[in-house]
């Protein structure tokens, strides 16, 4: 090539580097409470809250993925026990909300836009979980064009893999497909702010915070967030837009307030506050485990706190569509609320203590990260514990200490067959498994549903109130 036409051919590159940015999340041009992927524009059956399920889906890479996949698979063969004549559903039919980190919110996320085609059609299983997506993402780093794009400052790593998940599994789409659904489950896929240490929901009254519209925010760059995993893969970057219309709710002030009646609110609290800092005007992203590696942090918070963002003149608005358990609880419309947690986490390794040997940096890196991770992890499922209790203790409400709590964890460690407990938790944290450990995932989802004691409860509960609602009543004497 003459070298004048290499010159030229380096000055483009370079032009298309310096230009390379990622994409802004637009602004919103009028604050509406109404509008938006909220919980409230899923719509459903009053009598749906009756039973309200919860499920949760852990990091874990494929994993993950495929762990909490296989709780779907089994939930959707389970019939939902009802009244003689009532049109069967199954217990997927019933789930309310599910929310993820990282490698479960590929499952959350593609479940959330396709429901049963994540089933009938090959393409989820094909082009996740049996394929060699590590492998596809380091040739998309390694791809000469690229180099040059990763050379832009506002360009980086995790827009090359959301670009592969855009193009390879969710097909362009963005969160106004979500509520196109008109249905529930209400997906919530989070990310962990990275400046806060707090979670980060992709949710229109998270994205109210940025004035911005999720509507036209492509869901592979929420997923892509939440699997943000750090080192290995860069943060992904929001902008924080002026707030026009938008005020402070009256709340936030107060809890800032008084520290010391509510440590967890007042830390809420400061976190809204912060996205009213327009210092602050690029939000950056990284992997939702960070901040709950269960992905129940925010339904727990929906059922401790009822705190709306949304407001009508300091207020909160008459019609609001946001998540509460709370609420809807203390509106005695629940009346068994269900927890699912699919935790894909790995063993414990210990070979390390076998050994004088210094660990190396990357065990010590990999070990200071994850394991206040896996202690908070435990601090969630016990807060659950918790909470169920403090329910059975109120004693101002005798329809609340009705309420029928079922928390249901599935986990490797409760694996019976040593065999199979050591292989799954041997797994690697990656986007590459072979098909045996997938299929094992799978199919080890489903028993450790079957097996669990809650669950089991959960089951003969909802049989004994179908039975009774089909009995007939007999005459006095």
């Amino acid at each position: 090539m003459p070298r004048s036409r290499l010159a030229r051919a380096l000055v483009l590159l370079a032009l298309v580097a310096g230009c390379a940015h990622y994409p802004c999340n637009p602004e919103l041009k009028k604050f509406d409470p109404q509008a938006g992927y909220r919980f409230g524009n899923c719509a459903s059956r009053p009598e749906d809250d009756a039973t309200f399920i919860v499920l949760a889906f852990s990091g874990g890479g494929t994993r993950a993925a495929a762990f909490s996949y296989g709780l779907l698979e089994k939930l959707r063969t389970i019939p939902l026990p009802q009244p003689a004549g009532a049109a069967p559903r199954s217990l997927l039919d019933e789930v309310d909300v599910i929310s993820s980190v990282s490698g479960g919110s590929f499952t959350a996320a593609y479940y959330g836009l396709y429901r049963d085609r994540i089933f009938d059609g090959p393409e989820f299983k094909q082009r996740l979980l049996y394929h060699n997506v590590q492998g596809d993402l380091i040739l998309k780093l390694l791809n000469p064009v690229n180099l040059w794009k990763l050379a832009s400052p506002t360009y980086s790593r995790i827009e090359l893999a959301a670009e592969y998940y855009d193009r390879h599994l969710f097909e362009n789409k963005t969160f106004a497909a979500m509520p196109q659904q008109k249905r529930r489950p209400f997906v919530i896929i989070n990310a962990t702010d990275m400046s806060l240490g707090a979670r980060f929901e992709f949710t229109q009254s998270q994205f109210d915070l940025l004035m911005s519209d999720l509507n036209r925010f492509k869901v592979a760059r929420a997923v892509a967030a939440s699997s943000a995993f750090p080192l290995l893969l860069t943060p992904v970057a929001v902008d924080n837009h002026p707030k026009g219309d938008l005020r402070e709710p009256q709340w936030v002030a107060d809890a800032i307030e008084d520290l010391e009646r509510s440590p967890r609110r007042w830390r809420m609290a400061m976190n809204i506050r912060s996205y009213f800092d327009l210092s602050r005007k690029h939000i950056h992203l990284l992997d939702g485990g960070i901040s709950d590696n269960l992905g129940v942090r925010g339904p727990i918070q929906s059922l401790v706190f009822f705190d709306p963002i949304v407001l009508e003149d300091g207020k909160p608005h008459p019609d609001d569509k946001e998540l509460s358990i709370l609420r809807l609880v203390n509106d005695h419309k629940i009346k068994r609320l269900v927890f699912i947690i699919a935790d894909a986490k790995p063993g414990d390794s210990d070979t390390r203590d076998e050994s004088a040997r210094t660990p190396g940096f990357l065990d010590v890196g990999l070990t200071a990260g994850s394991a206040p991770i896996a202690n908070f992890s435990f601090e969630s499922v016990q807060l659950l514990q918790e909470i169920k209790t403090e329910f059975k203790r109120e004693k101002d409400d005798p329809e609340l200490q009705k309420l029928k709590m079922y928390m249901i964890h599935l986990r490797f460690d409760s694996i019976e067959n040593p065999h199979i407990r050591r292989c799954l938790q041997g797994l690697g944290t990656n986007f590459n498994l072979p098909a045996s450990g997938v299929n094992e995932l799978r199919k080890q989802a489903g028993e450790l549903l079957e097996k669990s004691k809650e669950f089991g409860k959960l089951m003969e509960d909802l049989k004994k109130e179908a039975e009774t609602a089909t009995s007939p009543v007999r005459p006095p004497g």
